[in-house]
């Protein structure tokens, strides 16, 4: 025993150890390696019951006043899981037509939460539509009100509930101006381009300037700039901010080339300086609609060109894409054609540095429409093109790049009743082959989809509007797919 006693007095941190590492094993063994390993309540509901897999939500609903055109142009999924749909509503008051902006709450049902309805006495039309970084929406267009013949600017800012932060008005009074597209900006302000417009009974268009506006994150006006020739038409179609914090700016122009419209770009550093102003064309008319900067701190413009058919002796309308370097100095032009046809479209930019084109085809011999798409590489070489439909009148409205690299493309078709369109939607793979096509309508009305978006499920919602085929009024026609295009009614 007193050799016992002896070990511990001279071994005392080795015992604490020893005592240290039973104690703790025994705590071990007793609360922790017994328990299933649970980390919420929700995960232990999942654990304790058969794995369920619940279909999401999907629904096909008709929203609308019976004394009213009501539009769907834009819609989004929100933070909480519903959709915001922002259109227009009109009608005739007194015997004048007032057509104000519309925005409607869905839960992720389809169910109706709330509506606004902002403007009185006013004709608005909305051209463009952004999400904010403050997850709120900025919404650009038109505003007429009753005492006035021009039409101004009109810029909306709502909060992420759809509350009103600001709705200003811009332009002089004596011009009809009119916003084309609007962005946000990296100092949280917003720049929008359109054009300001005069009419001459001499012309059968109006006379027109590029017009592009900068503003604070409170719609007050920063700078603005107009570009153009007063005596002929310019205007701007798209907008971006490039990577040097400047602005590239396309349109098309007539004041270089009188009788004939060019690609028209402009680029500005941040504080509206020109940095340069250059013009493109082919012998005849040529539009630009879309332009992107590049990896390479170039430029990809594509918009549509004239040219003359000699076999049909008559004018066709093809493709024209340009690529440019940071100063504006062309690097290649191509322009795709197809036989006998008029070719429309327009391009994005794709994650390998490549692009996209989406187009509308017109056959003059037959008169069919189909929808083309053609894959390039970042040179501007074809890796793929393909046509969709074609047995009736088929057209593409734009397209998205999904998540899983995929293409969802939203369209109309005449396929079932001819001059009666419904809404048309194709899911392609990255190759262009089709997953899966849909259309949606029924015989009593035109389906006319304006707006499409991936969902957080992975499904699609789908916006537009329906009228019907005998006359009256529209109402807002939305559908929610899931991600093979299916619709399944609301579960109780």
């Amino acid at each position: 025993m007193k050799r016992f006693v002896d070990f511990l007095k001279k071994n005392k941190l080795i015992i604490t150890i020893l005592i240290i590492l039973i104690v703790g094993l025994t705590i071990y063994f007793k609360f922790f390696l017994k328990k299933e390993p649970i980390t919420s309540k929700y995960e232990e509901i999942i654990l304790n019951q058969p794995l369920k897999i619940e279909e999401p939500f999907k629904f096909e609903r008709v929203y609308g006043e019976k004394e009213n055109d009501d539009l769907a142009v834009f819609i989004n999924e929100t933070y909480d899981g519903g959709y915001v749909v922002i259109g227009n509503t009109g009608g005739f008051i007194d015997g004048k037509y007032d057509q104000n902006m519309y925005i409607m709450k869905l839960d992720g049902n389809g169910n109706k939460i709330d509506e606004r309805i902002y403007g009185e006495q006013e004709v608005i039309n909305i051209t463009s539509v952004k999400n904010t970084s403050d997850f709120g929406y900025i919404v650009a267009g038109s505003i007429r009100s009753d005492d006035l013949k021009n039409e101004d600017f009109y810029i909306i800012k709502f909060d992420r509930s759809f509350n009103k932060v600001w709705a200003k008005k811009y332009g002089d009074e004596n011009l009809d101006e009119h916003t084309h597209s609007i962005t946000g900006t990296s100092d949280g302000g917003y720049i929008f381009v359109g054009e300001s417009t005069t009419y001459d009974i001499k012309r059968s268009y109006p006379l027109g300037d590029v017009h592009i506006m900068k503003l604070d994150n409170k719609g007050n006006k920063i700078w603005e700039r107009v570009f153009g020739d007063k005596d002929f038409f310019d205007t701007a179609s798209s907008i971006q901010e490039t990577s040097d914090g400047g602005y590239i700016i396309a349109g098309y122009t007539e004041s270089f080339t009188p009788g004939n419209f060019d690609f028209y770009i402009i680029k500005l550093d941040k504080n509206g300086n020109t940095r340069w102003e250059k013009n493109y064309g082919k012998e005849f008319n040529d539009y630009a609609f879309y332009i992107q900067e590049t990896p390479d701190r170039g430029y990809i413009v594509s918009g549509n060109t004239e040219y003359f058919d000699k076999e049909k002796r008559c004018f066709l309308i093809g493709i024209l894409t340009i690529k440019l370097d940071k100063n504006g100095d062309k690097i290649s032009e191509k322009i795709y054609k197809m036989k006998n046809s008029n070719l429309s479209g327009l391009v994005k930019l794709t994650s390998n540095g490549g692009y996209t084109i989406l187009g509308n085809v017109t056959t003059l011999d037959t008169i069919k429409n189909y929808i083309y798409i053609l894959k390039l590489d970042k040179n501007g070489n074809k890796i793929w093109e393909k046509t969709y439909g074609g047995k009736g009148h088929d057209f593409a409205r734009s397209f998205q790049l999904t998540s899983d690299g995929e293409y969802i493309v939203l369209g109309a078709s005449d396929y079932y009743c001819i001059d009666k369109f419904d809404f048309y939607i194709i899911r392609l793979d990255e190759n262009g082959d089709k997953i899966w096509e849909r259309v949606f309508g029924d015989k009593e009305h035109f389906e006319i989809a304006t707006s499409i978006q991936e969902t957080s499920d992975g499904g699609y919602i789908v916006a537009g509007y329906k009228k019907p085929f005998s006359g009256g009024y529209s109402d807002i026609y939305i559908i929610k797919l899931d991600h093979n295009g299916n619709i399944y009614e609301e579960k109780p």
